[in-house]
């Protein structure tokens, strides 16, 4: 099998019922995932027209979907694609299916105006051959009850059987911008966390105004199979005040006479680690996820930077993916904003940072310094003042998505 014998389409451009019903057999049995139903509750939640798949031949070997959405850096929405939903069948991997697919995604993407994609890996090596890199974590908690502090219940609390989208829209965002790595999320997203998959009922609690509230958390609790005391799971939360935080403290610390442990997801500076009286949490898992610049100068503008951060530096970029975004671009930040500009080769003596689409992925997150991506051997020719003005203006707090997709 070559290259010339895949073929990458949308579902309208096929058989789409026959087709479909093809991606979701390979999706159940390469990645060993869940039921028929789930499986079209997630291509609906996804959009049936973000499903790309590709055939060899007449055969269909594969497939992938993507979330339309925007992830916030500098605390500026930028279009993204959360790539999900990657399947190829077991018996066509290991001859270039998958990195097809992929490229050709990639490609309409860039081509659309799409600057970032970003995924969750299954194989880290794969993805690197085309151009992702590590950009952020996502942490598994769980602490026990009894480790909170007393309650304070000053901050109203108001239950809802039916979530208030717009309400926990206007907490969410307000989380989004002010940290790294957060989604906006589309309607499928928050689907997905009002009505997890494995069925669960799930309650919503908003603290303070219920328009506009301070924070809120979605909960769940964990079946009896799970073990006794059950454990209390956040399917998210956001605490945007110390009175938010302390309010959902007070809501946990009111459930331990049935609950031992509370469960969720954050970043490496969850503000509950900081508010428990006690350290007495514990990881259960790390993920890290990964990031694709697909257009340069579009992702380096639209991002935000610090407003205090001004100055001029040169960087040089590869990219065998995309040869407009391979060269040398002139990087001048001021009042918060960045512009790139294609420049030709500098003069001999002038100092330029030299890295890979890769290295500049994981910079752009604020995964990762400079000074550390030159320490690795992945970044060169940088003079102390480019290295500072650099990680000073991709500075920021630790990138981190409280999602899968």
């Amino acid at each position: 099998m070559t290259a010339s014998d895949l073929t990458v389409r949308t579902l309208d451009q096929c058989d789409a019922a026959k087709t479909e019903s093809e991606y979701v057999d390979i999706a159940q049995e390469s990645l060993l995932g869940n039921s028929l139903d789930q499986w079209q509750t997630y291509l609906r939640r996804i959009g049936r027209e973000n499903v790309r798949v590709i055939h060899a031949g007449q055969t269909l070997v594969g497939g992938l979907a993507f979330y339309r959405m925007q992830h916030v850096y500098g605390g500026q929405p930028i279009p993204a694609a959360g790539i999900s939903g990657v399947a190829i069948d077991p018996a066509y991997r290991g001859g270039g299916v998958c990195a097809t697919l992929l490229i050709d995604t990639l490609k309409e993407l860039r081509d659309e105006g799409i600057p970032i994609a970003s995924l969750y890996a299954s194989t880290q090596h794969l993805y690197r051959t085309v151009g992702f890199e590590q950009a952020g974590t996502r942490y598994d908690y769980s602490l026990p009850l009894r480790s909170l502090p007393r309650p304070d219940r000053t901050l109203a609390c108001t239950r809802f059987e039916s979530a208030p989208l717009d309400a926990l829209d206007y907490a969410h965002r307000a989380r989004a911008h002010a940290t790294n790595g957060n989604v906006l999320r589309t309607e499928g997203l928050w689907d997905r966390l009002i009505h997890p998959y494995d069925g669960r009922r799930c309650l919503t609690y908003l603290f303070g105004d219920t328009h506009r509230p301070d924070g809120y958390v979605i909960l769940k609790q964990a079946g009896r199979d799970d073990g006794l005391p059950a454990d209390l799971i956040a399917s998210d939360y956001a605490a945007n005040t110390g009175a938010a935080v302390r309010r959902l403290m007070a809501l946990l610390h009111d459930h331990r006479s049935i609950f031992g442990r509370f469960r969720w997801s954050g970043g490496p500076d969850d503000p509950l680690l900081f508010m428990t009286d006690e350290l007495w949490f514990e990881i259960h898992e790390v993920l890290r996820w990964m990031l694709r610049i697909l257009d340069v100068p579009q992702a380096i503008q639209a991002r935000g930077y610090p407003t205090h951060v001004g100055g001029r530096c040169t960087i040089r970029v590869t990219d065998s993916l995309f040869p407009a975004n391979n060269g040398h671009w002139e990087l001048e930040f001021s009042g918060g904003q960045c512009h790139a500009r294609q420049s030709n080769a500098p003069e001999p003596s002038q100092k330029v940072i030299g890295l890979d689409i890769r290295g500049l992925a994981t910079l752009y997150s604020g995964h990762t310094t400079l000074r550390q991506l030159i320490r690795l051997g992945q970044a060169d020719g940088a003079d102390d003042q480019a290295i500072d003005l650099i990680d000073a203006a991709f500075a920021g707090p630790a990138p981190w998505l409280p999602e899968i997709y």
